[in-house]
C-alpha cells in the first residue's frame, strides 16, 4: 500500500508540475498577444451602460452584443484617430441607424464586408 501512495503522490506531482509549465506558457502567449493588440478595459460603468442598453431593448438586443458596443463606443470617446473602423461581420446586431448614429459622432465608420476595409484604406490614402 506504501508503494502506491507513494506513486500516486509521484503521479499527482507530476501533473501538478505540468498544469505549472502550461500555465505559464499560457500566461507568456496572452503577454504576447496584449503586447500585438490594444485590450479595451471592461469598466464598471461600461458594464453598467451596456446592462441598461440591454434592458431597454436597445441595438444590438444581445447582452454580449450590447457590451461590446458600449466597450467601443467608450474607448472611441476617450481614443481619437484619423481613421477609425469597426469591422464585424455580425450584420444582423450591429447594423442598426443607431449603432450608425453613435459611431459616427465618434468619428468611426461601421463596416460589414472586410473588402470595405480595404476600400477605406485605399480612399485615407488617396490611392481609390
Amino acid at each position: 500500500m506504501g508503494k502506491l501512495v507513494r506513486d500516486v503522490k509521484r503521479a499527482l506531482s507530476a501533473i501538478d508540475s505540468e498544469l505549472r509549465q502550461r500555465k505559464q506558457k499560457a500566461l507568456e502567449a496572452l503577454e504576447t498577444f496584449m503586447q500585438a493588440f490594444l485590450v479595451i478595459p471592461l469598466t464598471p460603468q461600461v458594464w453598467t451602460q451596456a446592462y441598461l442598453r440591454w434592458r431597454a431593448n436597445l441595438p444590438p438586443f444581445k447582452e454580449l452584443d450590447c457590451l461590446i458596443a458600449e466597450s467601443l463606443l467608450a474607448f472611441l470617446q476617450r481614443h481619437r484617430a484619423s481613421l477609425t473602423l469597426f469591422l464585424t461581420l455580425d450584420v444582423e446586431d450591429f447594423d442598426h441607424p443607431e449603432l450608425h448614429a453613435a459611431f459616427r459622432q465618434r468619428n468611426t465608420l461601421p463596416l460589414f464586408e472586410p473588402r470595405e476595409v480595404i476600400g477605406e484604406f485605399r480612399k485615407f490614402y488617396g490611392v481609390a
